[in-house]
Formats: C-alpha cells, sequence, structure tokens
C-alpha cells in the first residue's frame, strides 16, 4: 500500500458498484472491502458504501456486517436521493449501472476501473492494516479455526477429499510439517465443527468473514487448491501457490500465477480517483469536514486556561468584597458610637475654622 494520506480531514462520499454481471458472492465481497480499505489509506475519513446492483448480494457477515445499498428499481425520487448522498461512484467489474449511467454529468463523478474483481483481489493482502490482521488472526485462534499457537505454521488448501488425504500423507513423512486449514467456501469442509476435527486438521468455516480468510491466507505458508480467489489473494501477496502435490510440497515454494491487470496499475487508477473525490467534495464546499485535531487541542488548552484565569479573579474579588464588608461594619460601629456623638459639636467648630471647602 502507498500509505500515502492526501487529507485526513476529508470526508468525501464513494460508492463502490463491484462486479454487477458477477454471482460469486464472495469475490464480490473480497473487491468491495478491498477497494474500501485502499481508499481509506489514502482518505482516512472517507464515507465509502457498497451499491448492490443486478442480482448480486453480498451477505452482511462477510463485509463487516455491513449492508449493501441496492441501487436498481429506484424510482425518480431515490435517484436524486442517491445522486445527493454520492460525491463519486467506483465501477469495477462490470458495466456500470444504468441507474448510474444514464445519469453521467448530473450525478456523481463516475470513475470505471478497468479491472475485475480477482484483479482487486490481488490488493487484499496489502490493503490488510496489520493491527487489522492480528485481531483477526487471534480471533480466528481463540475460536478454534486456526492452530491455537500464534507461531504454529499451517497451509491453507481447498475442501478436496483427495487433496486433504494427499497433503496429510505428506505431512506424515515430515515430522513437524505445517497443519492444514481447509478453507469450506471452496466445496465441502471436513467437518462444520472445528472441536471434531482430528489433530492438524483445521477448517475455516463458511461464516467466516473478508478479513478473517484474507488474515488465515496472509499468514499461510502456502495455499494448495484451484479456487481463483483465493490463489489471486495469496499470489497477490507473494503466498506460494501450488494447484496440487506435485505443484506444491512442504518446505518448497510452488508457482505464483499472476492474474489480470498489474497491481501497480489499479494502485494508479485509485490514486487517481482519491484525488478525483477530494476535488470533488471540495467544490462541494468540504460538507462535514472532521475537525483539525491540532486546532481542537490548541482551542482546548487556551479554553482550560481562561477558565483558571476566571476562577482566580472570582477569588481575588470574593476576598475584596469580604474585606469592604468589614470596613463597613466597623465603620458603621463608629459611627454609631457615643464617643462620636459627643465630638459632633467640636467636629463642627474644626471645619468651620478649617480653611478650604466647608463640609
Amino acid at each position: 500500500m502507498s500509505g500515502r494520506v492526501l487529507d485526513a480531514r476529508a470526508r468525501p462520499r464513494i460508492g463502490l458498484l463491484v462486479g454487477a454481471e458477477s454471482d460469486d458472492a464472495v469475490a464480490v465481497a473480497v473487491a468491495a472491502r478491498t477497494l474500501t480499505l485502499t481508499l481509506l489509506d489514502r482518505l482516512p475519513m472517507a464515507r465509502v458504501q457498497y451499491l448492490a446492483s443486478g442480482t448480486t448480494t453480498v451477505a452482511a457477515h462477510l463485509d463487516c456486517g455491513r449492508r449493501a445499498r441496492p441501487i436498481e428499481d429506484l424510482d425518480a425520487h431515490g435517484v436524486r436521493r442517491l445522486h445527493a448522498e454520492l460525491d463519486m461512484v467506483i465501477s469495477c467489474g462490470g458495466s456500470p449501472s444504468s441507474t448510474l449511467a444514464h445519469a453521467k454529468g448530473l450525478g456523481p463523478a463516475l470513475l470505471t476501473l478497468e479491472a475485475t474483481a480477482l484483479d482487486v483481489a490481488g490488493l487484499a493482502i496489502a490493503s490488510q492494516p496489520a493491527e487489522l490482521r492480528r485481531n483477526r488472526l487471534d480471533l480466528q485462534r481463540r475460536l478454534g479455526w486456526l492452530p491455537g499457537e500464534e507461531a504454529a505454521a499451517y497451509i491453507v488448501a481447498d475442501a478436496d477429499d483427495e487433496l486433504i488425504a494427499a497433503l496429510r500423507g505428506a505431512a506424515s513423512t515430515h515430522p513437524g510439517s505445517a497443519a492444514i486449514v481447509v478453507l469450506a467456501l471452496t466445496g465441502e469442509a471436513p467437518s462444520p465443527h472445528p472441536a471434531e476435527i482430528e489433530a492438524g486438521l483445521w477448517c475455516l468455516p463458511r461464516a467466516a468473514g473478508v478479513d478473517e480468510l484474507v488474515a488465515a491466507v496472509a499468514s499461510a505458508t502456502a495455499y494448495c487448491g484451484r479456487h481463483p480467489l483465493i490463489g489471486a489473494i495469496a499470489s497477490g501477496a507473494g503466498v506460494p501457490v501450488g494447484r496440487d502435490m506435485g505443484a506444491l510440497e512442504f518446505g518448497q515454494s510452488g508457482p505464483v500465477p499472476s492474474f489480470g491487470l498489474p497491481q501497480a496499475d489499479i494502485e494508479r487508477a485509485l490514486d487517481e480517483a482519491s484525488v478525483e473525490a477530494l476535488g470533488v467534495w471540495t467544490k462541494a464546499g468540504r460538507p462535514d469536514a472532521a475537525p483539525d485535531s491540532t486546532l481542537s487541542r490548541r482551542r482546548g488548552v487556551t479554553r482550560t486556561l481562561l477558565q483558571c484565569e476566571v476562577l482566580r479573579l472570582e477569588k481575588e474579588a470574593r476576598v475584596l468584597g469580604g474585606r469592604v464588608a468589614s470596613l463597613d461594619e466597623e465603620l458603621r460601629a463608629v459611627v454609631a458610637s457615643r464617643s462620636w456623638r459627643y465630638t459632633a459639636a467640636l467636629r463642627r467648630a474644626y471645619h468651620a475654622l478649617r480653611p478650604g471647602p466647608q463640609r
């Protein structure tokens, strides 16, 4: 990942339209999540949402519980509302939705990314922040989806009986070799209950989300199987990939296939999309911009200092008020005394004889 933040306070509204003509919901979810993380790497405060078009729907659990926003069959009011709530739409893996295509020039900026869902999946591992990956791996170990030891080596493999048998046979002849994690989404898993799986054989169930899947593949020693999506995720980050035991053996790197567009081209296109989204949002008057944390801290410190100064002045005012009240009480006591009354004639004679203004 570039790690280049264009604007830490910008909050452009970006819609993702992925795989409109694809029926692989998992591939669409991986591409949508990858694009989301890639855009947030450049615009950390951007508001990104997935737009569902056509027959492809993504289960909410695949993308961190977020539900896709359907955009087909919208009435005129729905189309206007969609246009008003988005600054840019990025279309990938299929032709843009007719809802967006006929609105070019009237609604949000539309960028068509010339890449398939598998092309984008090659960036899945690189787009996942290290902290998020550690969190997902720890969760899977606690759930029993991955080997419990943090440093335990394992390979991920398709849920194919013959392949698993071959891998286990190879493992039996190599003491201390890696454990095997079967990916349920690639076929029929050995058992839906990880606790019932035999020693050395683990299962990543279909209930796992995109972040869990990507983290498991990223930390694997290798991938053995024929699933194009898992191959794209693994090969995108240099994880060894083999289609069978003849191409992949324990302790040896298998061939790394290439999928679709180069990652550098996709990154470059997303750089341009981020810049354009930032420009559209800026022209719109920078709505809902995140506050400057540095300026906020300065204002907070200044406000605290002013509050302390006000409290100090209020305390001094109370002290002075007490002294004035005490002096006033003493004066009233003197005026009310008999000595004051007895000396009234002398005071009048004194003022009469004293030169200057008379009192």
